[in-house]
């Protein structure tokens, strides 16, 4: 993309080149070049034909690349709806499921795809053609600096406004597809209670406010095209008056002022490009966020498991930590100072980090739940075999304290295991 604005960039040098120095003569005191001409033409030729084929390239990935993002997203999306518990359909709608993996996908595709061969190209070309105007004669160059945060303001005002709309199109999207879906699985029943009439009128609101919304944003952006080509038109009014003088006074060439001009036509063309592009980057951003929705969505078995898991191992952690004696007191005598400090020290050590144990058992638990018997059955002696191996182990250099100290550090690696291979299966779903 870059190699093709460039291409379009260095264009209206060499026309300034070939009208001041090969047609008018002015550095050659008024003689036509007629073999700058052939040479700057070629150049000319050369470069289209380079920034042709870097389009042409540019199209070809952008249409892969894109391609494959819909269709990675589209099934990481059906793979989360699969792990989806009734509560969690019910908060979402089939209706909106149906959307959110057909249309608001599409629409992700088309933000990728607009984003690579408009946003990019747009702002390239704008930014470019002020920098090469500015190189070119600073005079023209402030005109358009100008006029360009007025292009700025009417663009932004706009799609502050439609924004808004944006979502509420999706939701009235939600609402026609959850109609249909319903009124095809019960044509029998619909046809047999003669509701032919109330779900024609159902379906009628519903795609009167779809359209109702959709010819509010409409407008927005009829409005904000005639804004800013007037804002440009204007620009390019006053570059021309610029020009005249500057021509008289010598202080510019006619080549000059037919390369400004074209600049100042590739920016018009970028600005005309970058609003109709803000339209659909603006929906493909809204579809984003509910697609994100879907693909962040974590299954209600797992909150529900983490939820209680944190609740008990939190006052378990507490009671072990804050009053040991009540527990040590159930077992044995507290009367001995020493066996009563030994098993207070035991206690608060090995347990100290019981929400951990808890934790990794209940992601084992949830593996296994999933259909994940392969790294469910790991996980779930992980704990107890490195308990042995560091019961045997760090005694040895630590005594006996040594065996209370085994637990933690055995809490520790087995959720780290446990994390990695959540993580893992958490990507692969």
């Amino acid at each position: 993309m870059t190699g093709e604005v460039m291409m379009d960039l260095l264009q209206p040098g060499f026309m300034s080149r070939i009208v001041d120095d090969g047609v008018l003569g002015v550095n050659n005191g008024g003689s036509a070049d007629l073999h700058l001409i052939w040479m700057l033409g070629l150049q000319m030729i050369g470069l289209v034909l380079l920034g042709g084929l870097c389009g042409s390239l540019n199209n070809v990935f952008v249409h892969i690349s894109s391609q494959n993002i819909e269709n990675e997203i589209r099934k990481d999306c059906f793979r989360r709806i699969m792990d989806f518990s009734f509560p969690q359909m019910e908060r979402f709608g089939t209706g909106s499921l149906v959307t959110r993996v057909t249309n608001d996908i599409t629409q992700v595709q088309n933000f990728v795809s607009l984003f690579v061969r408009g946003l990019i190209r747009t702002t390239l070309l704008t930014f470019g053609s002020m920098y090469f105007m500015f190189r070119l004669n600073a005079g023209f160059g402030l005109i358009v600096l100008c006029a360009f945060p007025f292009l700025v303001g009417v663009i932004g005002l706009c799609l502050w406004r439609a924004n808004p709309l944006f979502f509420r199109l999706q939701v009235h999207l939600d609402a026609i597809n959850e109609i249909m879906q319903e009124d095809v699985s019960g044509i029998r029943i619909m046809k047999a209670c003669v509701r032919e009439a109330y779900e024609k009128t159902r379906f009628g609101k519903a795609n009167g406010e779809l359209v109702r919304t959709q010819l509010k944003t409409l407008v927005i952006f009829a409005f904000m095209n005639p804004l800013t080509n007037a804002i440009m038109y204007i620009a390019v009014t006053v570059i021309l008056l610029a020009g005249s003088f500057s021509v008289g006074n010598g202080r510019a060439t006619p080549g000059d002022v037919m390369a400004a001009l074209t600049y100042t036509t590739q920016l018009l063309n970028g600005v005309l490009m970058l609003v109709m592009l803000f339209q659909n980057i603006s929906r493909g951003l809204t579809s984003w966020k509910r697609v994100k929705e879907v693909l962040e969505s974590v299954p209600e078995l797992l909150k529900l498991m983490i939820r209680w898991t944190v609740i008990v191992g939190l006052v378990c952690t507490v009671l072990f930590e804050a009053v040991p004696g009540v527990f040590i007191r159930m077992f044995g005598s507290a009367d001995d100072p020493v066996y009563y400090d030994f098993a207070v020290l035991c206690l608060r050590i090995y347990l100290s980090l019981i929400l951990v144990t808890c934790a990794q058992k209940v992601c084992a638990i949830f593996l296994q739940s999933i259909g994940k018997a392969k790294a469910a059955a790991p996980l779930s002696v992980l704990r107890d075999v490195l308990l042995v191996v560091f019961s045997l182990l760090i005694p040895v250099f630590l005594g006996v304290t040594g065996i209370f100290l085994a637990a933690p550090v055995a809490d520790v690696l087995a959720i780290l295991a446990t994390v990695a291979v959540m993580v893992q299966v958490w990507k692969e779903k």
